[in-house]
């Protein structure tokens, strides 16, 4: 299975994870401009320190908890997700410790694309995005969303963050390199055109 395509010839990306955190930190990166220029306009005209708010600090800290409890999560999430493009399913299988997995036939494909927002043309990423006409997934499916020690892990929707894996009918792989996405895009199409619906059983 040398010449099989998976995660290992096209995978997602170190920085990857970091992409629900990027316009939160550029927002408190803007917002913390004008607390610094007072804190500067305090030191020059009254010589002294200026006074920090403890409900600042702590907010600090908190935001900073959550940075680290995010990422871990989605570094997490990257590590133990796999994909397989097969001779008949694209397979996909996700979860950190409820692990999950979905056989997708390829005449069930509707639409493929490859998408980049401002992180990824940034860090020159793009994601490929497949929708299919099954069901929620139809029986192929598993439960679609993750479990962390037992609790229920909500993955995002494209108006939300961006989610790694599957999710209803449509499936994601994020964090791809331009190159990568557009390669994995044409051997997904290929597999479509060799596998046409009148030649399978859909949902099988």
């Amino acid at each position: 299975m040398s010449n099989e395509i998976t995660e290992k010839v096209y995978p997602v990306e170190k920085i990857w994870p970091l992409k629900p955190l990027f316009w939160p930190v550029i927002i408190f990166i803007i917002s913390s401009i004008p607390i610094i220029l007072f804190s500067i306009l305090l030191f020059i005209f009254k010589f002294g320190q200026p006074q920090y708010d403890g409900e600042m600090l702590t907010k600090l800290l908190l935001g900073t908890l959550s940075f680290f409890a995010l990422s871990l999560f989605n570094f997490l999430d990257r590590k133990y997700f796999h994909y397989a493009v097969e001779d008949r399913f694209l397979r996909v299988k996700q979860g950190i410790l409820s692990k999950n997995e979905r056989h997708i036939p390829y005449e069930v494909i509707q639409n493929i694309l490859v998408k980049q927002d401002l992180f990824d043309r940034l860090f020159k990423l793009s994601t490929v995005e497949i929708d299919n006409a099954s069901q929620a997934g139809g029986v192929l499916a598993n439960n679609p969303q993750n479990k962390f020690f037992g609790l229920d892990i909500p993955r995002g929707e494209s108006g939300n963050f961006e989610f790694i894996g599957f999710r209803g009918n449509k499936v994601n792989i994020p964090g791809l390199k331009k190159d990568n996405a557009e390669a994995l895009k044409e051997i997904i199409l290929q597999k479509m055109r060799e596998n046409p619906i009148e030649n399978n059983i859909s949902g099988l």
